[in-house]
């Protein structure tokens, strides 16, 4: 399920997590260099200090196709079964490969689209309930939708699929979810972005409950051209690739790193200071929303 874009036995990876009826596509295109991971691989820093990688899952509007494949194949020799797995069956897989082939890096920074986000929260809480000292310490939040769509509501109507019903609002699995973020001391620092003409996920639902400070990144996009940054320099890119810097250059338990990363990004209100203002605020608890 770990495909390498880019292996060169470095001690960061960063790990892309695509979304419901996504895959390799979501964050790879042969033809077109317009990606973020070709964007943030070109970037000379970053390349000489991550391997990079993708999260691959199956993940279908149906997967009745795929099983009666199965099912005809099973006869002659055998295929694995693929079919759509809960959201947190899916984590669950996540924290095993972390856990198990990617045990080689001393930081994972994920990067996650739309429903990968919701996969990727449920496994940086797992690692952190069972008492594992976490890797990942940077989780970018691409267009997630944190509280659920409504557009889920519609596709429970049509669609047996239990990740359709897990994206739905007010569902048990994200209420969980949402109920233990809040209440975790030892997240990783976050960055959420919204697209401000995102038809798939609300303006309500793109920035998770978090009770640290953190500012969120709004650019001009859609559900999916966020994944597709037109140059370089777009407010996006730019984000992600400021924030990995700054966690890589000042990681978690670094004496000073706070206080060095502060003094870097200055006292402006400016978007360079964004990405700052996530990092210095990853440990800080603020309330609760069950007081």
């Amino acid at each position: 399920m770990i495909e390498f874009i880019s292996k060169n036995q470095k001690q960061n990876l960063i790990l892309f997590v695509h979304g419901f009826i996504g895959g390799r596509e979501t964050w790879v295109d042969e033809t077109n260099p317009h990606r973020i991971l070709n964007y943030l691989m070109n970037d000379k820093y970053l390349h000489e200090q991550c391997d990079f990688a993708l999260f691959n899952y199956f993940t279908q509007l149906s997967d009745k196709f795929a099983t009666v494949k199965w099912l005809i194949s099973f006869f002659s020799g055998g295929k694995k079964l693929k079919k759509n797995l809960s959201i947190d069956d899916l984590s669950d897989l996540l924290c095993s490969e972390i856990q198990v082939n990617l045990k080689q890096y001393e930081r994972i920074i994920l990067v996650a689209h739309s429903m990968g986000g919701l996969v990727s929260k449920s496994c940086i809480l797992k690692m952190l309930d069972n008492g594992n000292e976490s890797k990942i310490v940077l989780y970018i939040s691409l267009a997630v939708p944190h509280n659920g769509s409504d557009l889920a509501t519609l596709g429970r109507i049509i669609l047996n699929n239990p990740q359709v019903e897990d994206l739905g609002p007010l569902q048990i699995f994200l209420n969980d979810v949402n109920q233990k973020w809040i209440k975790q001391k030892a997240l990783p620092a976050t960055i959420y972005h919204q697209g401000k003409n995102d038809n798939i996920v609300p303006k309500t639902s793109s920035i998770g409950y978090d009770v640290r400070d953190i500012k969120p990144v709004y650019s001009d996009d859609d559900h999916f051209s966020i994944l597709k940054p037109e140059k370089e320099d777009d407010i996006v890119v730019t984000s992600i690739a400021d924030s990995i810097k700054a966690i890589l250059t000042n990681p978690p338990g670094k004496a000073g790193s706070e206080k060095s990363i502060e003094k870097d990004q200055g006292s402006s209100d400016s978007f360079s200071n964004i990405s700052g203002s996530v990092i210095i605020n990853r440990s800080e608890v603020k309330g609760s929303f069950n007081k």
